[in-house]
């Protein structure tokens, strides 16, 4: 946001949080946005906060997505290259000051173009959070793999790796003195569960081990409960399935970029509706998202030293 679009409520610089959403076409970041919302507000419930959306914000939410995704079971088109309107939410605990989160999707289309004149190229750099997200179906050795396993999906739109450039470059490397903290989010991750109980699959030597933080996901029942030493791990698991699935180069990109500031790195493995899309709906199982809150968790300690709901 710049200083001229400043609310109200921010004015008096109350503890808030900016995230940007990015990634290629196709990557999820949409309906990733919807299941990341629901999950903080069953936290936010679990912990006895309530959690608002201020504004307009949840009359958009419910008819743009929530009603699409949750109750009418429909896909939800690629974010336009046009100006989306951000979600405001506040989180409050009685008796204690509230905590604001700004969530704006920003087509990869836009980060490609890099047009200085679009007020999202100013909001990246100034955001708490960039989350990226990509697809597993852009990574070769698991394309092969889920042949036959699902549904195949409809292409189109730019790869990923030129919009983690184009982001890198433009958006967070020139910025060294205040730059954004990034999440390399897995998106999908659904799929790769399913490759990994396939016998014709690699991956279920790394994936049959249970201990692994990628493979159970507690964070929605204790919030209160989340550290820092967990996300920690669960960054080591991700960075070390990206290499067995040869889907590493994401990874190498974005570590050069932060080569000298490492701790504004963190890799996540999420999935927003808990399994594949089917052919004829979203989801043929209901949505059950998965481990969808970790980035903001982890990025809301990065700024504030605790847990966003302790």
């Amino acid at each position: 946001m710049c200083h001229k679009d400043i609310i109200p409520e921010f004015r008096s610089q109350p503890p808030i949080l900016t995230i940007a959403l990015t990634g290629a076409r196709n990557s999820g970041k949409t309906v990733y946005m919807v299941s990341l919302v629901q999950t903080l507000r069953n936290m936010a419930t679990a912990s006895s906060y309530a959690f608002t959306g201020m504004y307009d914000t949840d009359a958009h939410f419910n008819s743009a997505y929530y009603k699409r995704i949750y109750q009418d079971n429909e896909a939800i088109p690629a974010t336009p290259i046009e100006y989306q309107k951000p979600l405001f939410y506040r989180i409050q605990k009685q008796n204690s000051a509230p905590i604001y989160i700004v969530i704006r999707d920003i087509a990869g289309e836009v980060l490609q173009k890099n047009d200085s004149n679009d007020p999202a190229l100013h909001y990246i750099p100034a955001s708490d959070l960039t989350l990226f997200l990509f697809d597993p179906y852009t990574i070769p050795s698991l394309m092969n793999e889920l042949a036959g396993l699902i549904p195949e999906r409809q292409g189109g739109g730019i790869g990923g790796e030129v919009v983690l450039n184009a982001l890198l470059n433009n958006l967070i490397m020139p910025y060294k003195g205040r730059r954004t903290n990034l999440a390399l989010v897995f998106s999908k991750f659904d799929v790769v569960q399913i490759l990994g109980e396939t016998n014709t699959s690699s991956l279920p030597e790394i994936m049959g081990n249970k201990g692994l933080s990628f493979l159970v996901d507690d964070t929605s029942t204790r919030p209160a409960r989340w550290n820092i030493e967990e996300a920690l791990i669960l960054d080591q698991d991700v960075r070390s399935l990206l290499v067995k699935t040869e889907g590493d180069e994401v990874l190498l990109a974005a570590e050069v970029a932060f080569h000298d500031t490492p701790h504004k790195l963190a890799t996540f493995a999420v999935s927003a509706l808990g399994n594949p899309p089917g052919q004829h709906y979203l989801s043929e199982h209901g949505v059950a998202p998965f481990r969808c809150a970790d980035p903001v968790m982890w990025a809301f300690y990065r700024k504030f030293g605790r847990a966003l709901f302790s």
